[in-house]
Parts: structure tokens; sequence; C-alpha cells
């Protein structure tokens, strides 16, 4: 089915035009919810042919089957705006504003094609420049959206130091925040940062409209007899795993490793597992190579390819901490969850979102993830102690607490269309 009208007088449009393994999930999720729990709502799920060749197999039949007409497919334009792609931060930042005002653009004029009554932005970021924009008073269809990256609240957080370049992106943001929030056809802004609703609804007139959604954590992971160091001997196994990006501190883990101490190097045994970004491909195999010339004892094992879920479930059960060394990532990590799941420690940046719910939930080491002697100093402590005791279960058992896969499709669909009173 390709997004044909429905007949159902409750109606949603819900746009994501981004494409990566998450992204499948939380649609899957929808689906699943909306197929259990909404009988009352009808709803187009507008998707890139990319995502949709990465929907699990039940969520891909449920949206193409012509005789489930709860949940029907639009597919979205493949093409982008690649003659904007550059390195410069001047043109990234001139891609972005044009993409987001075209993705605002053709949303609210599928929604209107398709006479829904509601149009949710999946990730909202981009799109709030259009959301700013002069808007009608009033009518339909009303509007919601997530955001995956607000940051104003951040010195707030950690009592942090910004830059001038991020106090500047923080200032737009929060007229940004004010001019969407203020929007009459916005009905939410919903957020996975668990501490940015009490800031907005203290900053901003509006700010009730920001709602929490709990992102969803894998399914259980951890394994009794999964292996683990088992002496003062062994070597501590550490994961970094995912899109292996500048971002997420891949350079950062080689640089740190070089710092290290014969007798630490020894003990440790780093795996790399997930497709390598292609803009840093030369510079991390090279520093890798230079790095094994050097006469590191550290095992360091490279799997540069796409994961799979259950791929990644059997990796982190391996592990005996998981690396999530971002470099002043804004928003929130999937890979916390992943590793409060399995009950493994994880050593991330001590910025932001992720800093605080480290330090918060007590999930493992939060250091300064840019400064190679730094990552180094929690990578030797993580090893002198065996990988243990580094993270309070307790806390990581809060942390993933509430955070299932119908929780999360709870919190945003009865956010769009909450219950009518009987």
């Amino acid at each position: 089915m390709d997004g044909g009208r429905l007949t159902n007088p409750h109606r949603l449009l819900i746009v994501e035009w981004q494409g990566g393994g998450h992204q499948a999930f939380h649609i899957s999720h929808l689906v699943s919810y909306l197929l259990a729990e909404r009988p009352d709502l009808e709803v187009v799920f507008a998707l890139r042919p990319n995502l949709v060749a990465l929907l699990p197999a039940e969520a891909h039949k449920a949206l193409e089957d012509p005789e489930v007409t709860r949940c029907a497919l639009k597919v979205l334009p493949a093409g982008g705006l690649p003659e904007l792609r550059a390195k410069s931060s001047l043109f990234r930042g001139v891609y972005d504003v044009v993409r987001g005002l075209r993705e605002w653009g053709y949303a609210q004029r599928l929604a209107r094609r398709l006479q829904v009554s509601h149009v949710h932005l999946h990730y909202f970021d981009h799109s709030l420049l259009g959301a700013a924009l002069p808007f009608r008073s009033r009518g339909r269809p009303t509007v919601s959206g997530l955001l995956f990256r607000p940051s104003v609240h951040y010195s707030s957080l950690n009592k942090e130091t910004e830059s001038s370049a991020e106090r500047r992106r923080n200032r737009l943001k929060s007229w940004l925040y004010r001019r969407v929030l203020s929007n009459p056809r916005l009905t939410a802004a919903f957020a996975f940062d668990r501490y940015f609703g009490e800031f907005a609804a203290g900053r901003f007139e509006d700010g009730a409209k920001v709602i929490f959604v709990p992102d969803p954590a894998p399914k259980k992971v951890d394994d009794p007899a999964a292996p683990a160091s088992d002496g003062a001997a062994a070597r501590v196994s550490f994961l970094l795993f995912g899109a292996l990006s500048r971002r997420k501190g891949v350079l950062a883990v080689l640089a740190a490793l070089s710092r290290l101490s014969d007798e630490v190097a020894a003990r440790c045994r780093v795996r790399f597992a997930g497709g390598v970004d292609p803009a840093i491909r030369e510079i991390f195999y090279a520093s890798l190579k230079q790095l094994q010339a050097g006469g590191t004892s550290a095992e360091i094992d490279v799997d540069d390819r796409y994961l799979g879920d259950d791929e990644i479930v059997a990796m982190v059960r391996d592990a005996d901490v998981i690396f999530a060394p971002y470099q002043r990532h804004v928003g929130s990590s999937g890979v916390l969850y992943w590793a409060a799941a399995a009950g493994k420690p994880v050593i991330t940046q001590d910025y932001g979102l992720v800093g605080r719910e480290a330090r918060d939930f007590h999930l493992g080491l939060a250091v300064d993830t840019q400064s190679p002697e730094s990552l180094a100093g929690a990578i030797t402590t993580a090893v002198r102690a065996g990988g243990r005791d580094l993270a309070c279960p307790d806390g990581q058992a809060r942390y993933i607490d509430g955070h299932g896969d119908a929780d999360f499709a709870a919190a945003l669909i009865e956010g769009m269309a909450p219950r009518r009173r009987s």
C-alpha cells in the first residue's frame, strides 16, 4: 500500500526521513503498539526506501499488507541535496537548513493530501526552522516532533563551560524552541532527554509541551554464563560498536591506547565492531597500523561492517567494558542502554546528557574523552579493576526501568492522539 486515503476520521501521519537501524526498530515498536492497543487510529508511515528495507519482518509485512488497513506505507523520495554536501561547516549548515525546510514543506503537503488530523516528524531537529516560520493560527493538521538534540540546558546539567561555538548554537536553539513551542498547531515536542522537560517548563512560556519519551532499551541481554575476565593476569575486553565515526570517539580510543603503559596494554583486548565511516577510514587504518608497528601489547580487532542485532547481543555479552567515548555528543545514547541492559560498565564522555546520566545512574566512568590522557586513565582504571565494580547494578536497573518497547510507543502515540473519553 502506498499511503492511499484512509477511511477512519482519526488519522495520523508519521514521517521519518532518517534511515538507520534504530529508526527501523522505532517504527517496528510503533506498528506493534498501534495494532495491539489503538484500533481507533489509522496511521500512514512515510519512510525512505533504505529504512523500509531495514524494517523487521513483522513490521514490513504489516505496512505492505493491503488487509492491514490501520497501518499504511508511503515511500518518501530517495533523493536528497547532494550538491550541498561539503566538508565546509558553512555548506553543511546551508545543507541542513535547506533540507529541513524541504522536509517540513513536504510533510505539510503530504498531510493535507492525505487529510490526516495530525502529522508527527520523527526527527524534528532539522525541521525546527520550518515550524518556526509564520504559521496558520489554528486548525488541522496539528503537529508534533521528536527532538534528538536539545542542548540549551547542558551548562546546567554538569556545570560545564561552553565553547563560543556552543554558546552561539544554544542561543539560536533557544530562539527556535521558544518560537516553535508557541506555534498553536504544535501539540508536543517529544525528547529522549529526561532533564529537558523540567528545564523547558521553567524557561519557555509553552515549555509544558515538551514531553519525555523513554528511549527503548534492548531486550535484556545479560547472561550469567557469559565469559568475564577471571583474574589479575587476564585480559579485559573492551567493545566499541556501531557506526565507527570521529564523533563516536574511534580515533580518540586509538590515541589513548598509544598512551597506555606496557603492563596495562598487555591486559587489553579491544574490539571495534561496525562500519568505519568513509570520512575517517584512511586515518583510522593509518593510526591503527602506526599503533601496532609501535609494538603495542594490546590485542586489537576490527570488524568493519554493518552488524545485525543478534551479533551485537553476542558481542556485548562477551565484553567486560563498553566504550561510548563520544566527542561532546549532543543527545542520548543507545549504547548506554545496551550496556546497562547487559550489566556492563561504560567508559563515556562527561559532557551533556550522556555524562549526566552516567553519573546519576552510576553507569561507569565518565571522563574527558577529548583528552587521550584522560581516556587512557579510564582504561587503566578498568583494567586494574578487572572490568568489575565500575558500575552499580541498581543504578543500571533504574536506568532501563520503564524503557520497554511498549513504553516508548505508548508515550509517543498517546502524546499524539490521546484516547477519547467514553
